[in-house]
């Protein structure tokens, strides 16, 4: 398989992130969750929780300024299953009245029984007593909590597709939103790698992840994001290929960057596709969708489109899609704001 190389729109820096024409658009999320993450959850039947467990604190690591990637571990729990795409919702043990908050698990449920661990992605942005407790510096293996797993925000494979048709991904993460697409991500590829031990992937997959940040020190999960481009990009590897581009919304190209890097008046820059495609000065325009779905050779039927970052983007892309015709049903995102 080959992937296409997107040519991002060019046009001058908007006053706000992300276009106010239709920034007034309100998402109808037709499969996916809507919570807010510094309350408590919503009685909807697709945010139904699964059971209380208890869960421990393996590891914390600095991730980007003012967020932490949190190992937990459920301690063997039979209990404890997710769905890559899910989150968990953690409170104070012992407490009848503890605060409550939900966080995007950002690693897949793990094919081995052996390693139940899964990892949250956090940023320090919230004044919820649990983001705090998980920020603070005395934190240490150990410290425990109590979780339980709920949203219907996760990957669903298309299953409507002719037998050999390439499965067509569109991921579309802002800031710390990149955590539940993370999961996905690293559930594809542990499905390549278990299916061609077996037997040749129904369908190939060929996912694109589009991400915006503020600021490329806010750029999460980079090194692994290189490491899977230089593994399945351009023509994949055990039917899955990756493409990841990353926009970089507040300032321009700075010096030390690649010449490879492309730069705000260069559109037609080729860059290397076994590393992170990075974009300088831009934003995610209605443009760079449309390019996508043309130059992929996307249908309405084969492709598949995956949200989830801060209101003005999830607004904005929505907006683009509902324009071009993106049949909605197959556009799922998460929704940690009202």
């Amino acid at each position: 398989m080959i992937r296409v190389l997107l040519a991002p729109a060019l046009s001058k820096r908007l006053n706000s992130t992300y276009s106010k024409s239709v920034s007034n658009v309100r998402p109808v999320n037709i499969q996916s969750s809507s919570l807010d993450g510094s309350k408590s959850p919503s009685t909807n039947h697709s945010h139904i929780l699964g059971p209380l467990i208890p869960v421990t604190v393996e590891s914390i690591t600095n991730s980007a300024p003012n967020v932490k990637t949190i190992t937990l571990n459920p301690n063997a729990n039979p209990d404890f299953q997710f769905k890559p795409g899910q989150w968990i919702e953690l409170s104070f043990p012992c407490t009848k009245a503890s605060p409550k908050a939900q966080f995007s698990i950002s690693s897949a449920p793990s094919p081995e029984i052996s390693r139940p661990s899964f990892q949250i992605t956090v940023k320090d942005a919230y004044q919820n007593p649990i983001v705090k407790y998980l920020h603070d510096s005395s934190r240490k293996p150990g410290d425990s909590l109590q979780g339980r797993i709920g949203g219907s925000f996760y990957y669903k494979p298309l299953e409507d597709i002719p037998a050999g048709d390439t499965e067509k991904i569109l991921m579309v993460g802002g800031g710390v939103g990149i955590a539940p697409l993370m999961a996905m991500l690293e559930h594809l590829v542990n499905e390549s790698k278990s299916r061609h031990k077996t037997t040749a992937l129904q369908h190939p997959r060929n996912v694109t992840l589009i991400y915006s940040v503020r600021d490329e020190k806010e750029l999460l999960f980079r090194d692994r994001l290189n490491e899977l481009c230089r593994v399945y990009g351009g023509l994949g590897s055990n039917g899955l290929s990756i493409e990841v581009q990353c926009f970089v919304t507040r300032y321009a190209k700075p010096a030390h960057a690649d010449d490879m890097t492309l730069k705000a008046h260069d559109a037609t820059a080729v860059q290397p596709e076994n590393s992170i495609k990075m974009f300088y000065g831009f934003y995610i325009t209605p443009r760079l969708l449309s390019d996508y779905f043309e130059k992929s050779n996307s249908t309405n039927g084969d492709t598949v489109v995956y949200m989830c970052g801060p209101e003005s983007l999830e607004r904005a892309v929505y907006g683009y899609l509902q324009k071009l015709d993106f049949p909605l049903q197959r556009l799922h995102f998460e929704q940690w704001w009202k």
